[in-house]
């Protein structure tokens, strides 16, 4: 038996700027919390970091090739925030959006639809010493790094997505202590960190509608989903509050606006 997908269903492979890169410190890129985690004794069991990786800055034209030859249409990757704007706001690296622009052009020479993240996890270290997510700063800082890749890109893409995980890379990076920059806060300063990213997250849609006409915009969202294992009304109704309970602090303002 064989299914046939839709001729318009894509293919697609991703990568995310910290994980793949590499050049950490090459061309003018700023550091990052993840560069910051990584030094902390004991904080990654194997004492790597996002120095040694598959070095896609460097090697991006032969991942693109690979990509053409392994039949992929689509290829979602993030932006290095800090590679573009090594202080998190103000000036800009020509030198990363460059990287960036030649990658777009070359994946759309290949027939690739490009699909960008914004932020991956890796927020500038500069904004981080700041008060990072817990300062208001960080979300204006957020929509005007996202006004200038929309400047220099959105010509080209129109498949833009904000925030990863929210509830994982908040959670964990500042809520606990396993992720970058490890804070482990709790009560209304890790509220104030739910509250700025989803504000970032406004503001960056709105920088995306104002200069990318036809954009598609999303953020990747990792939600708890609970399942009835008996699914009768009540354990139903059970799921769904239980979905509220562990999902409703960020669902709630992007769905319902409160």
């Amino acid at each position: 038996m064989s299914y046939r997908m839709p001729s318009d269903f894509l293919w697609g492979v991703a990568t995310s700027s910290y994980q793949s890169e590499g050049a950490t410190t090459l061309d003018g890129r700023g550091p990052s919390i993840w560069d910051e985690f990584c030094k902390k004794p004991g904080a990654i069991k194997d004492a790597s970091s996002g120095e040694n990786t598959s070095r896609c800055y460097e090697r991006w034209a032969d991942d693109v090739r690979l990509l053409k030859e392994l039949g992929v249409n689509a290829h979602r990757f993030s932006i290095a925030w800090s590679r573009v704007m090594p202080e998190g706001r103000g000036r800009v690296n020509a030198k990363g959006l460059d990287y960036y622009s030649r990658l777009v052009d070359v994946l759309l020479e290949n027939n690739i639809r490009p699909f960008i993240m914004l932020y991956h996890w890796d927020l500038p270290q500069a904004l981080e010493a700041r008060g990072g997510w817990q300062a208001r700063e960080t979300a204006e800082a957020f929509s005007e790094y996202t006004a200038a890749m929309v400047k220099c890109l959105g010509d080209r893409v129109k498949d833009w997505m904000t925030v990863e995980e929210l509830a994982t890379c908040l959670g964990q990076g500042y809520g606990g202590t396993n992720l970058a920059p490890g804070l482990g806060l709790t009560g209304k300063p890790l509220a104030q960190v739910y509250h700025h990213a989803l504000v970032a997250h406004g503001l960056a849609v709105s920088a995306i509608r104002t200069g990318c006409r036809g954009a598609r915009i999303g953020l990747d969202m990792d939600t708890l989903t609970p399942v009835p294992v008996i699914e009768d009304a009540a354990h139903i109704a059970a799921c769904e509050a239980a979905y509220r309970r562990l999902n409703g602090f960020l669902t709630g303002p992007l769905f319902e606006g409160k």
